[in-house]
């Protein structure tokens, strides 16, 4: 997952810029839900964004994004970040998302080997 870095997607718009949004951030995947019932053209995309560097690992937290209509990516749980942060679109290989994030144990983090360290 590490090495997706290259092909992570870019978040086109943040919660504390849509007019009329009032977001909840960590509610990410509840959010989406509400946003994609009052915009039913666009659809949920689940994944994982970069949380923070543990040594030799990388933490990814799961999220959950919309992809408008328009194809434009957007975070209706946080605001702008300070720094871009990429995200990397859960593959399905792996299984179904929300059975890793709540099942047992959940999964709401995966650490996963920096494959730029040797």
């Amino acid at each position: 997952m590490a090495r997706q870095f290259a092909d992570a997607l870019p978040i086109n718009h943040y919660a504390d810029r849509l007019p009329g949004w009032s977001p909840r951030s960590n509610h990410c995947h509840e959010q989406v839900m509400l946003w994609l019932l009052l915009h039913p053209a666009d659809q949920a995309v689940r994944g994982w964004m970069p949380e923070c560097q543990l040594g030799h690992e990388v933490r990814f937290a799961a999220h959950s994004l919309v992809r408008t209509a328009a194809g434009q990516l957007i975070d209706v749980a946080f605001p702008a970040p300070a720094v871009e942060r990429p995200f990397i679109e859960h593959p399905p290989a792996p299984g179904d998302f929300f059975a890793l994030i709540h099942g047992d144990p959940p999964m709401h983090f995966i650490d996963v080997p920096d494959p730029d360290w040797s």
